[in-house]
């Protein structure tokens, strides 16, 4: 896991949001960190990390190619996320959340799984070029798959 991606004190308030998020179907959290590539127009706004799984992260993916999707995103793949210039994925110090993802995707027509219980979303699926793997969960059993 890549610490330097994630404060400790995010993660706490990540696993905590996962948790909450099992327990009440109505839980909709705001985006606790703000993850980028300073030289390829990503962005991933995580609400959440899976309290069975501390890889696998909720929130907002989008590649920069104008189709936004929330789902499911290994910490992992994303540490070794390059941009267009090799740059490694950052996170913005300052950013701090103004809405909660059910708002942005309702103000903006995204796509993406349910936010009414991320847990159990059919997330969408990983897209090759960037390397943003999102998981793709069902009934309790994940798995990784991506875009052909």
């Amino acid at each position: 896991m890549n610490n330097a991606l994630i404060t400790d004190e995010q993660r706490i308030v990540l696993l905590a949001n996962g948790r909450e998020s099992l327990e009440n179907p109505d839980f909709d959290p705001a985006p606790v960190v703000k993850l980028f590539t300073p030289d390829d127009g990503a962005t991933w706004l995580l609400t959440e990390i899976d309290p069975d799984d501390h890889d696998h992260a909720f929130g907002l993916c989008d590649l920069g190619l104008g189709m936004p999707e929330i789902g499911w995103v290994s910490l992992g793949e994303l540490a070794t996320v390059r941009g267009g210039l090799g740059l490694p994925i950052e996170r913005d110090l300052s950013f701090r959340a103004e809405k909660r993802l059910r708002l942005m995707r309702a103000m903006r027509g995204w796509p993406g799984g349910s936010l009414s219980n991320p847990a159990w979303a059919n997330g969408p699926a990983a897209h090759p070029i960037s390397g943003c793997a999102l998981l793709h969960r069902q009934r309790g059993q994940s798995s990784l798959r991506t875009l052909q």
